[in-house]
Parts: structure tokens; sequence; C-alpha cells
């Protein structure tokens, strides 16, 4: 597996995951997390895609889709594996 590879699958593993985890803890289980999950993988087939013709610039958008979800469901989703701690 290519370094790039692995950094957009990563990234957007990171990015849906943790956009799921801030969705089950305010809304619960529902229907209404098909959208989050089918979006996870259009977003990872468009940064394959975009890794094949240009592998730098697929890293880079990787990154920062990384750190954008890191910042906007970091917090809760923190809280959520805190509290599965205590």
């Amino acid at each position: 597996m290519d370094n790039t590879t692995a950094v957009v699958l990563a990234s957007v593993t990171v990015a849906g995951g943790s956009h799921l985890a801030v969705l089950f803890k305010d809304k619960g289980r529902g229907p209404h997390m098909v959208a989050p999950i089918v979006g996870t993988l259009f977003l990872g087939a468009a940064l394959l895609l975009i890794a094949e013709f240009w592998p730098t610039g697929a890293r880079g958008l990787a990154v920062v889709i990384l750190l954008t979800a890191v910042v906007l469901n970091g917090g809760k989703a923190f809280q959520l594996i805190s509290s599965l701690v205590d």
C-alpha cells in the first residue's frame, strides 16, 4: 500500500468515524446515519481518484480533511470516549 493511500484511508476513516460517533451521541441510532457513511465512501473514492493523478495533492487534502474533522468533531467524540471509560 502506498503512503498516499494509507493517509487517505486513515483520514477518511477518522473523519467519518468521528462524525458518526458525534451523531450517535446526539441523536442515537436510526436511518439518519446512512448519509455520513455514504458521504465517507464518496469522499474516500474521490480522494483515491485524485491520488492516481496527483499524489502529493491528495495527501495534502487528506491531511486537511483529517485536521478539520478532529477540530469539528473531536471534542464531542473524546467526551463520548471518556464517558465510556468512566
